[in-house]
């Protein structure tokens, strides 16, 4: 069984490794793309704002 739960700031950095190790393995590791997005390192704080709008 699996357990769902918020994404909290401590995830941050497991998160950003994830996504910029995938973009490596499809060679997707270019300028232009999330790869070098500074906001990736800070997708908790993305997500709880995104939520909360969409929620309204």
């Amino acid at each position: 069984m699996l357990n769902y739960r918020k994404i909290e700031p401590a995830d941050d950095k497991a998160l950003a490794e994830l996504i910029r190790a995938n973009l490596e393995y499809c060679h997707l590791d270019i300028a232009g793309t999330v790869y070098f997005d500074p906001e990736l390192d800070h997708m908790s704080g993305f997500l709880q704002c995104y939520l909360r709008k969409s929620i309204l």
